[in-house]
This record gives structure tokens, sequence and C-alpha cells, in this order.
């Protein structure tokens, strides 16, 4: 899925992404790029370059899929351009298809690796493509101070509209984004979360026990960002990495607690007290105004007055 984008204020190089759900475009027309609270009859802004589809389309060159003893293996006449973590699209001669993310890339051997089993069989000449279209995005406007978004509001400012065609049909898809002066940012490691929970890593579903559990941590930090969302907090404000390190620690274990309790493997008891300490410690520190926020698109940060908000 496309996520809202974190833009680096005069940073250069920097691309904008959409992921077109529909499959790989045969073409894109263009990407034009308002700010969110204007029409689209407006002129757009000169924020993008031009558009393009990612060059990722690959091939099988073996049977690969449901009916192989290792289903998660795909072999691939090349793995150019596949990176972990990351979705790309399956489609075979019958015209199933299925969305692979990516666990494990073996370059000598062109090999990768689904994180789940798929769900299809794939033979020689089937196709793993990216149906990901980037544009850069323009120097000028990148370090123009006037297109800062402001850091008190979780609102994206900019919305860029993608026109692009697959299979012989023209759709349109947005990109929301901000330009920020900082990212959100972490520095938890699948160490970090066993050490505050031990025996976490153990605990992983095997699906996830590739990459010692960094998706359920990278949907602990997706989970973070909707919990500030929801108290109307900018996640790139915020200022002090060991609260942010540490709530997402709490979300990742919870949510593997979760995962066990919809699959019989724990208690409620279990799932519950894990919820808890999340929303406890949450409270504790981003309920009441105790983390210094950036408050001005200057970069200045300070601790912002509100009055907390208990949880339902």
């Amino acid at each position: 899925m496309t996520d809202a984008q974190d833009i680096l204020f005069a940073v250069t190089g920097q691309t904008l992404y959409f992921d077109a759900p529909e499959g790989r475009p045969s073409s894109v027309s263009s990407v034009q790029v308002w700010e969110d609270t204007e029409a689209d009859t407006n002129t757009a802004r000169s924020a993008l370059g031009s558009p393009s589809i990612e060059s990722v389309s690959l091939t099988f060159n073996a049977a690969s899929g449901l009916s192989q003893s290792d289903d998660t293996k795909l072999n691939l006449s090349s793995v150019t351009g596949l990176v972990r973590g990351r979705q790309f699209l399956a489609t075979a001669a019958t015209g199933e298809r299925e969305w692979i993310e990516i666990a494990r890339i073996d370059t000598p051997n062109t090999n990768a690796y689904s994180r789940t089993p798929m769900q299809a069989d794939y033979a020689s000449a089937d196709t793993l493509v990216s149906t990901r279209l980037t544009a850069t995005v323009d120097s000028t406007w990148v370090a123009d101070t006037n297109n800062l978004s402001h850091p008190l509001s979780p609102r994206p400012r900019w919305r860029a509209v993608w026109t692009y065609v697959v299979s012989s049909v023209t759709y349109r898809g947005v990109t929301f984004f901000d330009l920020v002066r900082y990212p959100f940012q972490h520095t938890v490691t699948p160490a970090d979360v066993d050490r505050l929970s031990r025996g976490w890593l153990s605990r992983l579903h095997t699906d996830d026990r590739v990459g010692q559990g960094e998706q359920v941590i990278a949907e602990a930090v997706a989970q973070v960002k909707l919990d500030l969302w929801e108290r109307d907090l900018a996640d790139h404000a915020f200022r002090n990495q060991p609260v942010l390190n540490e709530l997402i620690r709490l979300k990742a274990v919870a949510l593997v607690a979760e995962q066990a309790f919809d699959h019989g493997g724990v208690g409620q008891t279990a799932r519950d007290s894990a919820r808890d300490r999340y929303w406890d410690r949450y409270e504790a520190l981003i309920g009441q105004p105790r983390v210094n926020q950036q408050v001005t698109e200057s970069g200045a940060a300070a601790v912002t007055e509100r009055a907390p908000i208990w949880r339902r």
C-alpha cells in the first residue's frame, strides 16, 4: 500500500512514489501536486519532475509456489531490483495473481523468498513485477520554506495525483505527503524488543521469523503513528527518540500477544496485559504534555500544553 510520505527539507534527489493497486502500469501520463486544501482547478505546483514506472519486471525460470516443497521460494531469472520488505505482483499465465512480500533474497542463485507461503503455482515465463510509479522532488521546491508543513498538524499538507494506464484503462491515484525538517525516526531493533519482553523473538509467528520480526516492528511504527494522529499529533514533530522507541517496543510486544491470542496461543489475560502496558506508558508520556514537539516551521521545539484525552 502507499503510505503518507515525509519529504525532507532542502535534501535533493528524493523521490515520491505511488503503488498502483490495479497492476503494472503500461504508461503514466502525469503527476500533479496541489496543497490539499486547493481544488484540482487551481494551478498545480512545480514540485515534481516527470513521473516514471519502476523498472522491476522479472520472470520465473522454474516452477514455484503452492505445489512445491518450499512454497515460499521464487525461482527467478534475476533478482535485480527486489527489496526486502517490499511487495511485488506475481502473475501466472492462467491469470492467477498475488502480492508477494519479499522476506529474503539469494542473489547468487537468483532466488527470492516470500514472507508467507504462495497461494498459486507459477511456471517459467510467469512474471513478478513492481507496480510503483515514482517522481523526483524538484530541488527548488524542496528548499522553499514556504512549502514546509506545519508541525502541529498531523494532516498531510500536499497531495500528488498520478494519472496512469493499466490494461488499457486510465486510473488516477493519490499520494499524500509533507515537507518536514525532521523525519519520524526510531532505532528499535528486534533485540531491543526481546530485551523488553524476553522470549519475544521465539513467540513470533512463523511467517515473521525471517528478519527477526522486522515487519512486526514496522507495523508497530505504523500503529504508533496512528495512535498519535488520533490525538491530532503529527508524528514527525516529536523530539524525544527514547519515548518513541519505548512506545514502538511496547506496541511490538502487544501486536505479537494479539496475534497469539487470535490463534489460541495465549489467553485474554496475557493479551490484555501487553496492551495495557502500552497504553499506560502512552498516557503517561503522550497524554500529558511531557515530550518536546517541533512547534514552528523553523524547527524550534517546546512542550505543548494540552489537556489529556483518556483512551476509551
